[in-house]
């Protein structure tokens, strides 16, 4: 994902290497929430375990999301 921003005129090569790093801390969990809505029977949803699953990302994807605006 990252290479092609880093190929638009003006932007260095490395600058979003700090981006590349904060979306890996998250992008696991994102993944496990993903499939837990996705595999998850309405039966057998837990909000508590959607919250529990979103507190092992929560802080490292906010921090990626702010860092981002000042990146781009």
């Amino acid at each position: 994902m990252f290479p092609k921003f880093e190929a638009i005129p003006g932007v260095k090569p490395g600058q979003l290497s700090r981006n590349t790093h904060q979306y890996e801390l998250f992008s696991g969990g994102l993944e496990t929430l993903q499939q837990y809505a996705t595999n998850t029977t309405a039966a057998a949803y837990d909000g508590k375990r959607v919250c529990e699953v979103i507190d092992t990302f929560a802080r490292h994807m906010s921090q990626y999301l702010a860092d981002e605006i000042d990146t781009m």
